[in-house]
């Protein structure tokens, strides 16, 4: 038995749609397909800089032999808001599915089971409210 399971996490901030301020990063060097106008990849972040005018979708493959933690934040760069999304088992990809209304990273994780196996993990959901000083200085962003 062999399937891959991934949650929709709907994130939003402040009721303030998808676009300038929103940021997502990654623990490790990204490669990332899908990015369209008012977005790019700076790092191991994706960055969105216009509101989104319809539905995006981008895939970051986790790389190969990455034995890191499989985590994903989303955060506001000027409000301070942040959440962190940490899955126990190592991912295969996480696609961000975004609109005007939310950005959803959806990390997904593979399992194979033989007979009689089972598997368990968990996801962990990390908010944090940061001073927007701190949120700017960490995302590298140093002013809209």
């Amino acid at each position: 038995f062999t399937t891959e399971q991934y949650a929709h996490n709907f994130f939003s901030f402040s009721n303030e749609p998808v676009g300038p301020n929103y940021e997502v990063e990654f623990p490790y060097d990204i490669e990332a397909d899908g990015i369209e106008a008012g977005q790019r990849k700076e790092g191991r972040r994706i960055l969105y800089h216009e509101t989104l005018q319809k539905p995006t979708n981008i895939r970051v493959p986790m790389p190969e032999g990455y034995t890191g933690p499989n985590t994903v934040s989303v955060r506001h760069s000027v409000n301070g808001q942040q959440i962190t999304a940490t899955t126990s088992i190592p991912g295969t990809r996480t696609f961000l599915h975004a609109s005007a209304a939310c950005l959803c990273p959806e990390q997904f994780v593979r399992i194979s089971l033989k007979p009689g196996e089972s598997a368990e993990w968990t996801r962990h959901y990390d908010f944090r409210f940061l001073s927007p000083t701190s949120a700017q200085k960490s995302s590298g962003n140093h002013g809209s």
